[in-house]
């Protein structure tokens, strides 16, 4: 329910992961499916809430995504 502080936290490095996976992946799921980056940032936007560093990172990763051609833009 992100309740707390920690619970809010442990729900951001949850969603941290997907994005790893797909990046280290060349965007293998989002590519397959035409995922484009407003899904990614909508789907992820509540790592915000559990830690601006970590969505600060997940940004990083979407955008560097865009540009190798692993995620949609738009």
């Amino acid at each position: 329910e992100m309740d707390t502080p920690e619970a809010r936290f442990a729900a951001s490095v949850d969603r941290l992961q997907p994005l790893l996976l797909n990046f280290y992946s060349e965007g293998h799921a989002w590519r397959k499916h035409g995922v484009k980056r407003s899904q990614v940032i909508e789907r992820n936007r509540h790592i915000e809430k559990g830690s601006l560093e970590l969505w600060r990172f997940a940004e990083e990763l979407i955008n560097e995504s865009v540009k190798r051609g692993y995620l949609l833009d738009g």
